[in-house]
């Protein structure tokens, strides 16, 4: 269902907290515990371009160390664990954590602007 069509029928908070958002794929129920003035704060900076989605990344990995240290031990399994859930086994996750990206390489990939991605609901 499209973050419109939620929102029309649950409102906006429900659809901005049901949906994951930008290039990280954060839930927006995360929006309080990453230091959000609001859900609609969030929103705004998730379709604010990629900046704020990887200073929102950033955020998720400081507000759970356990991932950061994984992060930094290169210990996939767990970080994809953490970060993707419990059925990251079934969806492969682990394997594209593994997986070297240009966005893994450097920020920004290329040095161009890409357009915002939006929410995935």
């Amino acid at each position: 269902m499209r973050f419109a069509s939620l929102a029309a029928v649950a409102g906006d908070l429900v659809a901005i907290e049901s949906c994951s958002w930008g290039l990280f794929q954060i839930m927006g129920y995360h929006w309080q515990r990453l230091g959000y003035a609001s859900a609609a704060t969030f929103r705004a900076a998730m379709e604010s371009g990629e900046a704020a989605q990887l200073e929102a990344f950033a955020r998720f990995i400081e507000a759970e160390p356990a991932l950061l240290k994984a992060l930094q031990a290169k210990r996939w399994a767990d970080v994809a664990k953490l970060y993707n859930g419990p059925a990251y086994k079934e969806n492969l996750y682990e394997a594209s954590w593994r997986r070297p990206t240009p966005a893994r390489k450097g920020w920004p990939h290329d040095g161009r602007p890409r357009p915002a991605t939006s929410a995935l609901c």
